[in-house]
């Protein structure tokens, strides 16, 4: 393989990888996982969290629903 090649491979590989922090809790793996968002930091993760209960109500929830959480403007 050429060193070329095995930089793409390595940079994909590095852009998925999340080190440091395992959270052992439901709670905190999906705060985790909502952090992993782009623009999602700790104070709105919780917030999404809190207001929908679930990632799944989350993923599923209209752009009026989520709109209704402080801090989400319009999508």
């Amino acid at each position: 393989m050429t060193y070329s090649a095995q930089q793409q491979i390595k940079k994909r590989n590095d852009a998925i990888e999340r080190k440091g922090y395992r959270a052992k809790t439901r709670y905190g793996k999906q705060l985790f996982f909502l952090q992993g968002i782009p623009h999602v930091g700790s104070k709105l993760a919780k917030k999404l969290l809190h207001h929908f209960g679930s990632i799944e109500a989350l993923i599923t929830a209209s752009d009026a629903e989520l709109r209704e959480v402080d801090r989400i403007g319009p999508i």
